[in-house]
């Protein structure tokens, strides 16, 4: 029997160059990045939001999908707005960034969901009596998929409520970051108030100190008198030390959550007088599923929950393999049709799918328990800002103002040589223990505020009423 060579079933040589450049033009070649150390730093260091348009800044945090406030432009050229911090935290929060890319992706995969099945091409090589050659081939095309049927229209819904989840997951990232960097512009604002207020009592015990020190050097202040004001001395001191470290904690966490490199000079601006207090008096609970970015997500995870059921009941569905078949025998060929037919086995889905359904009654479950968790964070926060305002409004201020009545009349006597020494000790300690009452219970209200507000939803911000249906038009804008 003669032998036969693969080789005289290639094509052409003048034709083989066609196989390389085939083969490249399928090839896929991703950007590159800029990945450099050098590189990674100078684009940190050189963050400036006030050279970011306002449109990008909006584009960037997709701020139509829920009712957060949207920086102006004079916004982003002053470090003493609200505005401002809240743009540099939309563009370059950890959280709003890695929520941008996880949107990016899940677009990116509801492009492929759904596809076609790949083609199928099979071709064999027989030998046939009388020195002939048989070549049998067939195409075929999996036309279930390819009509969008069955399992493609499932993958194509889950893959649209996943975009949807993530969409919810970019406002939930965009809503957890606006009140994030309001809370640390807050403490550190705080800190700073705080050590002013240390650095006044400072100055009234700097000029204390030079009338004790003139008794102390005629002898007419004892020793251990002395060593008293040494250890006030050293105590202030202490406590300014400390509310250094606190500043400098506050000032790292404001610019952790809102990208802007330490050492900016934006960093140094925020102070008590920016920020104002808001009214909360009208807001209530109502409408929380509708308008409540982390309700929302819980809602999203149903349908997502629900799309994932679905496409596990798309396995029951048989496998349609049709194309055309081909043989050739030397120079007879010979066309024919070609059908294959897959059915699968219901012990390979009816499991899953029994897991599904638990899965998605559960995620009912949960959205039960984010609302009533959601309605007891509400009532417990208001209850605190309640407290907070009773604090700074009454007790705290009139603690403060009597340290500081008494603590500046007892520095009189002393200067007119009537005031005992542990009389003064006494009112120097207490106006030191005094002198961040009214502070912290300033910090204490504006905190519990953003959390109310948090908790209450966009609408406690005075925006308008989120619309209860989801954005599925921005979500099949995206995709599109």
């Amino acid at each position: 029997m003669p032998s036969h060579s693969w080789a005289r079933f290639l094509p052409r040589p003048e034709l083989r160059i066609l196989i390389p450049v085939a083969l490249l033009a399928s090839c896929a070649a991703p950007v590159a990045l800029k990945s450099e150390p050098g590189e990674i730093a100078r684009s940190v260091h050189q963050r400036d939001v006030s050279r970011t348009p306002v449109a990008e800044v909006v584009e960037i945090a997709r701020l139509e999908a829920i009712d957060l406030p949207q920086p102006s432009a004079e916004d982003l050229i002053d470090a003493s707005r609200m505005g401002y911090w809240q743009a540099c935290a939309y563009t370059w929060s950890p959280e709003v960034r890695a929520a941008r890319r996880a949107l990016q992706a899940a677009v990116g995969l509801a492009r492929s969901a759904g596809a076609p099945a790949p083609l199928g091409f099979q071709s064999m090589l027989h030998e046939v009596p009388n020195g002939k050659d048989l070549v049998d081939g067939q195409l075929s095309i999996e036309w279930t998929r390819l009509l969008g049927l069955g399992p493609a229209e499932a993958e194509r819904e889950l893959a649209r409520t996943e975009v949807l989840q993530a969409t919810v997951g970019l406002e939930v990232a965009l809503w957890s970051a606006c009140f994030k960097v309001e809370r640390s512009r807050v403490s550190l604002a705080a800190a700073r108030a705080r050590y002013t207020a240390l650095e006044q009592l400072q100055s009234d015990l700097q000029v204390d100190r030079v009338r004790l020190e003139i008794l102390q050097a005629h002898g007419r202040l004892p020793s251990a008198v002395w060593e008293g004001v040494e250890a006030r001395t050293h105590s202030l001191a202490a406590a300014i030390s400390r509310l250094r470290v606190q500043e400098a904690r506050a000032e790292a966490l404001l610019s952790e959550v809102s990208g802007v490199p330490m050492g900016h000079p934006s960093l140094a601006i925020p102070n008590q007088a920016q920020i104002p207090a808001a009214d909360l008096d009208t807001i209530d609970a109502g409408g929380l599923l509708d308008r409540h970015p982390l309700l929302r997500r819980e809602r999203i995870a149903l349908a997502v929950a629900e799309a994932q059921l679905r496409r596990v009941a798309a396995k029951a569905w048989p496998e349609v393999r049709i194309g055309p078949h081909m043989s050739l025998i030397t120079d007879s060929p010979t066309l024919g049709g070609f059908v294959q037919l897959q059915l699968p086995w219901p012990s390979s889905w009816r499991g899953e799918l029994e897991v599904m359904e638990a899965r998605r009654a559960r995620q009912l479950e949960r959205i039960e328990e984010a609302y009533l968790d959601q309605l007891a964070r509400i009532e417990r926060s208001r209850t605190s800002h309640e407290q907070a305002l009773l604090q700074r409004d009454l007790h705290s201020s009139a603690m403060e103002r009597g340290a500081a009545a008494m603590w500046g009349a007892s520095r009189a006597r002393l200067h007119e040589g009537e005031e005992p020494m542990s009389e003064w000790f006494d009112f120097f300690d207490r106006r030191l223990g005094s002198s961040h009452l009214v502070i912290d219970a300033w910090e204490q209200e504006q905190l519990a505020r953003i959390d109310l507000q948090d908790h209450l939803g966009p609408l406690s911000l005075g925006g308008r009423q989120t619309p209860s249906s989801e954005p599925v038009n921005e979500v099949t804008l995206w995709i599109q």
